[in-house]
């Protein structure tokens, strides 16, 4: 299962490539957003 944690240790390893991260985790992209978005993560990577 998918934690926060995790999702933001794969952003940082992946450059913030969503489409990567999806891969990566075997889920769709648009998953992946919905995750972000349930979590308040940056969809960009933060400055």
């Amino acid at each position: 299962k998918l934690s926060r944690e995790t999702l933001l240790r794969l952003l940082e390893y992946c450059g913030w490539n969503k489409a990567e991260v999806a891969r990566e985790v075997g889920l769709s992209r648009t998953a992946i957003w919905k995750y972000m978005k349930k979590w308040d993560i940056p969809l960009k990577r933060p400055a």
